[in-house]
């Protein structure tokens, strides 16, 4: 069973163990391998958003790009259903931690493409607040109950 006892909702409570290096070299399978992806929401089955998240000009792997859109594409396939995959950039070094909601974004997977933000400077925070703005409207309900 999970441990409901969260006080703060989205921050690491095992500063340590985040820090360890996960593995998958030994899950090969023939040229696929594991890949990790840095955040992920899920609205009530109905809107799912991906983020990975890039030193600023670090390009993104093949692998961790295909897995993107294969996963947003795949489900977007059943109506009513809308995925998104935003990569983003920031500066901090290695020993600083990166507050993701003020990330800018570089490109958004949306409708099998990859596309620029219409607006430059873009944060994630905006981005996905647009997103969810978007589907709520398209479907005629809220995805969660604001506070």
């Amino acid at each position: 069973m999970l441990n409901m006892n969260i006080t703060q909702p989205g921050v690491i409570r095992h500063r340590t163990r985040s820090l360890q290096v996960n593995d998958f070299r030994n899950l090969r399978y023939g040229k696929i391998t594991p890949t990790d992806i840095d955040g992920a929401l899920e609205f009530n089955g109905k809107l799912f958003i991906f983020i990975e998240a890039k030193f600023i000009g670090t390009p993104i792997g093949r692998g961790q790009e295909l897995f993107l859109e294969r996963i947003t594409d795949s489900l977007t396939f059943k109506p009513q259903h809308f995925a998104y995959a935003i990569i983003a950039d920031h500066h901090h070094p290695s020993d600083e931690d990166v507050d993701f909601s003020n990330m800018t974004v570089r490109t958004i997977r949306q409708n099998g493409r990859w596309k620029p933000p219409m607006q430059r400077g873009l944060t994630v925070r905006q981005a996905i607040d647009r997103m969810v703005s978007a589907v709520e409207n398209i479907t005629g309900k809220p995805l969660y109950t604001k506070d």
